[in-house]
């Protein structure tokens, strides 16, 4: 750090240590910060994630994407505390199950313009390059983006309620709102997550009831929807079960554990054949092995021996096969799909239209 940049960041140290401790992002309040901010930007010491925001450059490579968006939403929730969030933004702060690639890099907020034409910042939106992989339709009639990044939602009338501190559209409005513009396996994944928190299909019947949009695919995606699914990886493994028209699986299924007596295995998805086999699909995300926290501290090497012993249970109480569905499968779906037909997953269709 050169001298000035080391008077510059002395200057800015309260600002920016409140600003991490509140888990947000820092900002300035007058031109003279801002100047100093930009300086500080220009040395690489901080990060300036959206506009007049700003973070320690290390801190904020650390960051999920999805902190990232909670941390940009809150900073803007004290610059314009008028600001409802709408969408994958409401998405983010209620904690619904989603995929991290669906943020882009826009925040999204409500408007009372009708269809967000005229607004001051709008602008004619164009197709994102990320569209095909995050499911976020960017040419939406009902979206429209700023040069901030910022996608209004046109949302004339909805009750806004107040999450982790920040306004937000209420549950019902935000899950519609996200999955109208979410392909299946997004969909599949916010239903469940949906269902988990309370919300029914009554009340996504009602609300999608009141607006003038197509709420065909956000139904249909209702239709599949089980609340006991534990995370979003699981959701996406079995929407591509049902896109691809494999058995439809039951999910978190229980059997004894012949190692240990009274204790009990539990299996993300089973499919029963019709020819009495019985095969078993695990969703392990390499976060499994890696976040301490979902491997109870143990070691790399510890749960992939656990791992095999699990599945070396599960032969002994009659399994017939155990499809291990990875990451990496969910981002190249051809790979699970071989794996499934490897399995001899039974297939009674060729696709189906969700």
């Amino acid at each position: 750090m050169t001298t000035d940049a080391g008077r510059t960041w002395g200057a800015l140290t309260a600002v920016i240590a409140k600003a991490i401790e509140e888990q947000r992002c820092a900002y300035a309040t007058n031109g003279t910060q801002r100047q100093q901010f930009h300086r500080l930007v220009a040395s690489g010491i901080l990060a300036k994630p959206y506009l007049n925001l700003y973070a320690p450059y290390d801190y904020w490579q650390q960051l999920s994407l999805c902190e990232r968006h909670m941390h940009i939403m809150r900073a803007l929730t004290l610059r314009h505390p008028k600001w409802i969030f709408a969408g994958m933004s409401a998405l983010e702060a209620y904690g619904f199950e989603h995929s991290r690639y669906m943020h882009e890099s826009a925040i999204t907020v409500r408007s009372a313009w009708a269809n967000c034409i005229g607004h001051p910042r709008s602008y004619k939106p164009r197709q994102s390059h990320h569209a095909s992989t995050s499911g976020y339709i960017s040419d939406s009639p009902l979206v429209q983006r700023s040069r901030q990044p910022l996608r209004y939602l046109y949302i004339p009338d909805d009750e806004f309620t107040v999450v982790q501190g920040m306004p937000v559209t209420s549950p019902v409005r935000t899950i519609i709102d996200a999955m109208n513009v979410s392909l299946f396996p997004h969909r599949l994944a916010i239903a469940d997550s949906a269902l988990a928190y309370g919300l029914s299909i009554d009340e996504i019947v009602d609300e999608c009831g009141k607006l003038r949009m197509d709420c065909n695919a956000i139904l249909t995606a209702f239709e599949y929807a089980d609340q006991r699914s534990e995370n979003g990886g699981e959701s996406f493994m079995r929407a591509v079960l049902i896109q691809c028209g494999f058995q439809i699986p039951q999910i978190q299924v229980e059997f004894a554990d012949p190692r240990r007596h009274g204790s009990v295995i539990r299996v993300d998805a089973l499919i029963s054949c019709a020819d009495g086999r019985r095969i078993v699909i695990e969703f392990d995300g390499l976060q499994k092995y890696h976040d301490p926290d979902m491997s109870s501290r143990k070691s790399f090497e510890e749960r992939i021996t656990a791992q095999a012993s699990r599945d070396r249970a599960l032969f002994d109480i009659g399994i017939s096969t155990i499809v291990h569905c990875y990451f990496e499968d969910l981002v190249q779906p051809e790979r699970f799909i071989q794996k499934l037909v490897d399995a001899r997953v039974p297939r009674p269709y060729y696709s189906r239209n969700v």
